[in-house]
């Protein structure tokens, strides 16, 4: 019954996607030309940099914001806790153009965070907040959040609440069971919504376009400008390629050591 779908997906998106990635070998003939320039691009390097690192520092502000959210949402009696995650889904149906400029009218020099800081003296003049490495992480973060919380709040749901009651019947306080009955068996949870934070926000292209400033260029913003302006496709595959095996390596590292299958209910050695 799957075989519809394996076909769709295989010549939607397997077949042009593999075309792509095979012009960077390619051009007409076999050749290495695109990935020698691109191992002598300085400023690769200092790209690749700037998205992990952005990368990072928002699956790391997720993680932070999103696993209390998280188990608070499991304290929930089953209806609210039903519309809190039904509320977290609705916000990502939201366009991400719409939430990218609502961030411009926050941040903006006549926006709420401005007039905000003047209000209470923190401030001499309007500014603008915009088009740096602040803005880009918060409104990234602001998207990527409930990719976050939905895992997280499902692997704390797995947990036999016989464990946590024979915690408390031990005189564990309550940061005793979140510490060390909690946390532990929810982890692979946050590895998986670590994942999925850390790998959609390497590929991202709008937002650090629209609220990020020069010295905020992502992989994603590089592979657009070769396809669009230089129409390099050739040295454009190469960026994506290069960004797909950190990305699938990256998952591997994850994968082995957290053991994400246990929390669709895989097999586990």
């Amino acid at each position: 019954m799957a075989a519809p779908a394996v076909i769709f997906l295989a010549g939607l998106f397997v077949l042009p996607v593999g075309q792509f990635l095979l012009g960077s070998l390619f051009d007409p003939a076999f050749t290495l030309k695109h990935y020698e320039r691109l191992a002598e691009s300085r400023a690769f390097l200092v790209v690749i940099e700037n998205t992990v690192r952005i990368s990072a520092t928002v699956t790391l502000a997720s993680l932070l914001l999103g696993y209390p959210v998280a188990f608070r949402i499991t304290t929930f009696n089953p209806r609210l806790a039903a519309l809190t995650l039904l509320a977290l889904v609705l916000s990502v149906w939201i366009s991400l153009l719409v939430r990218n400029y609502a961030w411009m009218v926050l941040l903006g020099r006549e926006g709420l965070l401005s007039a905000g800081l003047l209000r209470f003296g923190l401030i001499d003049q309007k500014q603008s907040f915009l088009y740096n490495e602040f803005a880009v992480i918060l409104a990234m973060t602001h998207v990527l959040l409930p990719f976050m919380v939905i895992p997280i709040v499902a692997a704390m749901r797995s947990i036999d609440p016989s464990l946590i009651r024979a915690a408390e019947g031990m005189g564990a306080r309550p940061l005793a069971v979140l510490r060390r009955v909690v946390f532990p068996l929810s982890l692979p949870g946050a590895a998986t919504g670590c994942v999925l934070v850390f790998i959609l926000a390497l590929g991202f292209f709008v937002t650090p376009a629209i609220i990020g400033g020069r010295g905020q260029i992502m992989v994603a913003m590089l592979i657009e400008g070769e396809v669009n302006e230089q129409l390099n496709w050739g040295y454009a595959a190469a960026y994506a390629t290069t960004l797909l095996v950190l990305t699938l390596a990256i998952f591997a590292v994850f994968h082995r050591r957290f053991g994400m299958q246990r929390l669709w209910g895989g097999a586990t050695k």
